[in-house]
């Protein structure tokens, strides 16, 4: 795990992610109704594109309701950001909730399973909470601030998970989005694996729909490497938001990777929670990321 100071005291905390989990299965079981009633009727969801052209409905608006009311009764002096607020509360002291109520609208939609709650607590722009909770198969990835990383079915005992080390040479299991990449940052890194004697003949593409859960297949030890490269080419502000990507930023790292910025090196902050996400990548090893991404600036930064 990684060791982040905190305001916290360590009951107090796990208390919180006991909480923030029995409110994210409460709002996947908000999300289920609707996914259920969708997928016997295709008239049924009404869908609308918001400003950024991306897809919402009355699902994502149903989840967000439940897990702000719920959030706001739980810590009334803590602000939350929601990516369906309309909106944001003033984050500047440092503490607040960062919340996606449908991660993934577009599979909910094309009824492909693959969609999420997102609940995590930022604390001087890092994650100190995280909680990914996967409706359709009850499944549940969460960590805290100086706590190991878990994986949990349904009220099955959390089984806690780890990420794999990666060879000096061999094979790496490498993913990315193929929806929404760089394609420049994404042969870049191709490229510099193999300049270091690491083979990535199993890639797997994400095709935009199950892109969420990869940062969890690192930090399970089911990958060794995705590549998030975001929508831009120069690597910078092209990404999704706070809540898109706060829970992961502590999950992978308390299970022993590293989840980096490849222009930077460092951990995202979440300092401006609002604002567009660098891209990034996951490492299941965290000194493959000294290697890798100098690697990758030389080629493509």
């Amino acid at each position: 795990m990684v060791q982040r100071v905190n305001s916290f005291q360590p009951n107090g905390l796990l208390s919180l992610l006991d909480d923030a989990k029995a409110i994210a299965r409460e709002a996947g079981a908000i999300l289920m109704q609707h996914y259920d009633a969708h997928r016997a009727n295709a008239d049924y969801l009404e869908i609308i594109s918001k400003a950024d052209s991306s897809p919402v409905t009355a699902a994502d608006h149903a989840s967000h309701n439940h897990i702000v009311g719920a959030l706001a009764t739980l810590t009334p002096h803590i602000p939350i950001i929601s990516e369906e607020n309309k909106e944001h509360p003033d984050v500047s002291q440092g503490l607040f909730w960062t919340v996606d109520p449908l991660d993934g609208t577009k599979g909910f939609i094309n009824k492909n399973d693959h969609f999420y709650v997102k609940i995590a607590l930022i604390e001087d722009a890092q994650p100190i909470l995280g909680v990914i909770y996967e409706p359709v198969h009850d499944r549940f990835h969460f960590s805290a601030a100086n706590y190991f990383s878990y994986m949990q079915y349904g009220t099955d005992k959390p089984q806690m998970i780890t990420t794999k080390s990666a060879p000096q040479k061999g094979q790496l299991s490498t993913l990315f989005n193929g929806l929404h990449y760089d394609k420049a940052a994404y042969f870049a890194a191709r490229q510099a694996l193999s300049g270091m004697g690491i083979d990535t003949q199993d890639l797997a593409h994400a095709n935009g729909q199950c892109a969420k859960a990869f940062y969890m297949a690192v930090a399970s030890g089911e990958a060794d490497i995705y590549l998030d490269c975001g929508r831009e080419t120069s690597l910078r502000g092209g990404n999704g938001y706070s809540w898109d990507y706060a829970p992961d930023a502590l999950i992978v790292p308390n299970a022993g990777g590293a989840m980096l910025e490849i222009t930077t090196g460092q951990p995202p902050r979440f300092d401006k929670p609002t604002q567009r996400m660098n891209a990034m990548v996951a490492l299941g090893d965290r000194d493959l990321g000294k290697r890798l991404l100098p690697a990758m600036k030389n080629d493509c930064l």
